[in-house]
C-alpha cells in the first residue's frame, strides 16, 4: 500500500476507536463517580475532597513541514501535549491533547475545552463545600497540579518552598503524593504505548488523534 493510504487508514481507525470506546471508558464522570473518586482519594493518598491530579506530557513529534518554532517547546525538541487528570487509581478521567507551542501546562489548561468546562462547573462536580476531617475548614472539591498551575477553589497547588513551616511542608508533601496517581498513568501509557517513548511520525493532522 502506499504511505498516504496507510495514514490514512491509521486516521480512521484512531478515530473509529476514540469514537466507540470513549463513551464507553472515559465518559465525563457523574455526581456519585467524583464523590467516589474522592473517597478513594483520601483513603489512597491521604487528601480529603480530592478529585484527581493534573499534569501535561509533551509527546515527542516530527518537525511539520514550514512549522518554524511552533511546535518546539521549552524541553527543546518539538512536542504537542498530552494533558490529563488521573484519579486515584492512576485512571485517566479527562485528557486534552493537541495544544503546542512553549505554553505552560497552566496556559494549556484554561484554553482547554476541559479547563474552560472545569472552570465553568459544568462537568457534574458536586457543588457546595464540605468539611475537612478532624477540621472546621470547608472546601469544594478539587484537582491538585504542580507549581505552573494557579491557586484556585477548585484546584491546588503546593507552597512555594521558601521558609515553610510545618504545617506547609506537611500540606506540600500530601500534595506531591497525590500527584502520583497522574505520574502513574502517564507511566503505565508509554510502558504500553511504547511510540509515546520516541518520536510519533506522523502527519501532525493525525498526530492528534495516533
Amino acid at each position: 500500500m502506499g504511505l498516504s493510504t496507510i495514514h490514512e487508514i491509521v486516521k480512521e481507525t484512531t478515530q473509529a476507536l476514540w469514537n466507540a470506546l470513549q463513551p464507553r471508558y472515559m465518559a465525563v464522570p457523574s455526581t456519585d463517580e467524583w464523590t467516589k473518586i474522592a473517597h478513594d482519594y483520601n483513603d489512597k493518598w491521604n487528601m480529603s475532597n480530592c478529585i484527581g491530579s493534573i499534569d501535561g506530557k509533551h509527546c515527542r513529534i516530527q518537525r511539520p513541514p514550514n512549522a518554524g518554532s511552533l511546535f518546539y517547546n521549552y524541553k527543546d525538541f518539538h512536542s504537542i501535549v498530552l494533558l490529563a487528570v488521573a484519579e486515584a487509581n492512576a485512571c485517566f478521567t479527562m485528557i486534552e491533547v493537541g495544544a503546542y507551542e512553549k505554553e505552560n501546562d497552566n496556559s494549556i489548561f484554561t484554553q482547554s475545552e476541559m479547563g474552560k468546562a472545569y472552570n465553568a462547573r459544568q462537568l457534574n462536580v458536586p457543588r457546595g463545600e464540605s468539611s475537612l476531617p478532624g477540621s472546621a475548614h470547608r472546601t469544594e472539591m478539587y484537582v491538585v497540579g504542580d507549581g505552573a498551575f494557579p491557586l484556585q477553589k477548585n484546584l491546588m497547588r503546593p507552597f512555594p518552598r521558601r521558609n515553610l513551616d510545618f504545617g506547609k511542608r506537611n500540606f506540600n508533601f500530601r500534595l506531591s503524593r497525590a500527584r502520583k496517581s497522574v505520574e502513574c498513568a502517564f507511566g503505565v501509557l508509554a510502558k504500553k504505548f511504547e511510540v509515546l517513548q520516541s518520536c510519533i511520525k506522523t502527519d501532525i493532522s493525525q498526530t492528534d488523534t495516533t
